[in-house]
């Protein structure tokens, strides 16, 4: 892994000799240890959860799904994934690099279970008493689709608590990451990529916005991936094309969050062409002409400032730039 990473930064394809090397080295000091036991410990299954990260992290996916194949295997022995061990630490990592593997190439994810969300939930903070958070909840209360209403609102207050103190979840690391986990899981269960779209295209959309938001907060946007979440952007990409402003606030609002969610997550400079006359669409819709208006629209779904605001209001700035009002189109289409 620290040669994948050193490779990475000094801009050398992944593969490299040596890299290979540690690579055999791995394989055959883990086969040689599971000849010697039949109850797997926790640094065996970690010696695999590396492999499966190590073939995402270089877009070798069909080999991921053989090493979580495998580590499912491996877990069966232990009881079972929600059995199998207390170390909160390995216990994410598996589930990271499962969720990683299906936002990249889709399909359902491996480690899902119903019981999932509720295990993880017991370390997440569940009560908040600021009013902007209890207001934002009842924002994403505007979806229809009860499965993605109830994450979303979820996911809204979970950015409210750390939009009014960041420092909450500098206590417990494991409450974060399980949170965010739990999320993925009930995203991707609710519409798994590439199969199938939500039949309202606005909350299609918001659907592929929030595993956008995901990208951005559980894993490192472009963490070495030859093409990171290409998958994610094409779909959002779609899913945009099918909406139009049609004077409804509330989709409106939804729009801006997802232009905007998308452009700081999985977007490209190529993507300005048509994103920006998108974005001017909806602010000359919703009459916002001041990045603090926009901001206050924006998180009305998920957004953490410390994160996200930086890059937002660069975009911002860039839409802002030479624009002509009497030119706005109001059909999200036009260029």
């Amino acid at each position: 892994m620290a040669t994948l990473c050193v490779d990475s930064l000094l801009g050398k394809p992944p593969g490299s000799p040596q890299a290979l090397h540690h690579l055999q080295n791995t394989y055959r000091c883990f086969n040689r240890q599971l000849k010697d036991t039949l109850h797997p410990s926790d640094p065996t299954i970690a010696v695999v959860v590396s492999l499966a990260v190590h073939e995402n992290l270089t877009s070798g996916f069909g080999i991921t799904k053989l090493h979580l194949d495998a580590l499912e295997r491996l877990l069966d022995l232990r009881g079972g994934i929600e059995r199998f061990s207390s170390n909160w630490m390995l216990w994410h990592k598996i589930c990271r690099a499962d969720i990683d593997r299906a936002l990249h190439i889709g399909g359902y994810t491996q480690f899902y279970k119903d019981y999932t969300p509720q295990k993880v939930g017991q370390h997440t903070l569940k009560t908040s008493n600021s009013s902007n958070s209890k207001s934002n909840v009842r924002n994403a209360s505007m979806l229809q689709h009860p499965q993605l209403k109830c994450v979303a609102a979820d996911m809204t207050s979970f950015c409210g608590l750390l939009n009014e103190n960041a420092a909450h979840f500098g206590l417990e690391p494991y409450a974060f990451q399980g949170s965010l986990i739990s999320y993925s899981y009930r995203l991707l269960k609710i519409c798994p990529m590439p199969e199938g779209t939500l039949t309202d295209a606005s909350e299609d959309a918001v659907h592929l916005g929030l595993l956008c938001f995901i990208t951005t907060m559980l894993f490192e946007r472009a963490r070495w991936h030859k093409e990171p979440y290409q998958l994610l952007a094409d779909r959002l990409r779609k899913a945009v094309t099918r909406i139009h402003i049609d004077g409804n606030a509330g989709r409106t609002s939804q729009l801006l969050w997802t232009l905007f969610i998308g452009a700081v997550s999985v977007f490209r400079a190529v993507d300005r062409l048509w994103l920006l006359p998108r974005i001017r669409s909806c602010l000359f819709a919703l009459q916002i002409t001041s990045w603090e208006d926009a901001l206050r629209e924006i998180i009305k779904l998920p957004w953490v400032h410390v994160v996200h605001d930086k890059s937002g209001c660069a975009l911002w700035k860039v839409t802002m730039k030479d624009w002509d009002k009497s030119e706005v189109c109001l059909d999200p289409l036009g260029l």
